[in-house]
């Protein structure tokens, strides 16, 4: 009884408030059209937060799209998916780029370090890259002490 209801509702609901939910996406934010007058011209289209937790930035693309009228259908959940699965290899792709780039720049340090010399080997490992790393830090700092001593006297 309550399914043959429950469209029943949502139609009475729609002409009374002018608002016509569209869809959801994988976070489970409603997308609302808000029409106008009796003519149903969309006047603009609203999200409604799943909870207060969300940030508009987690919206998805094509829902962003959609909101803003760059897009007339609503996304379906197959392509919320492939954008969420893109984001994510992207970000994994970016974590891979960045601990690249700080192994280099960690390298390079411990080659200056040594005078240039390359027989030096640098532990590429997590642990090994931290280590390079404090011990890069604590030579600054006695540098910066030293240099801090010799402005004194």
């Amino acid at each position: 009884m309550q399914s043959r209801l429950a469209p029943l509702l949502r139609s009475v609901n729609e002409r009374l408030t002018g608002k016509k939910l569209v869809g959801t996406d994988l976070s489970g934010n409603k997308y609302y059209l808000h029409r106008k007058d009796s003519k149903h011209q969309v006047v603009h289209r609203s999200v409604e937060y799943a909870n207060s937790d969300v940030k508009p930035e987690t919206v998805p693309i094509s829902a962003h799209q959609w909101l803003r009228l760059a897009r007339e259908a609503f996304p379906t959940h197959e392509e919320m998916r492939a954008e969420r699965e893109k984001a994510i290899e992207l970000q994994n792709k970016v974590k891979e780029i960045n601990e690249a780039d700080a192994r280099l720049r960690l390298q390079e340090i411990a080659e200056r370090r040594m005078g240039g010399q390359q027989s030096y080997e640098v532990d590429l490992s997590t642990e090994g890259l931290i280590k390079q790393l404090e011990l890069h830090h604590e030579l600054q700092k006695q540098q910066q002490k030293q240099q801090q001593t010799q402005r004194e006297q």
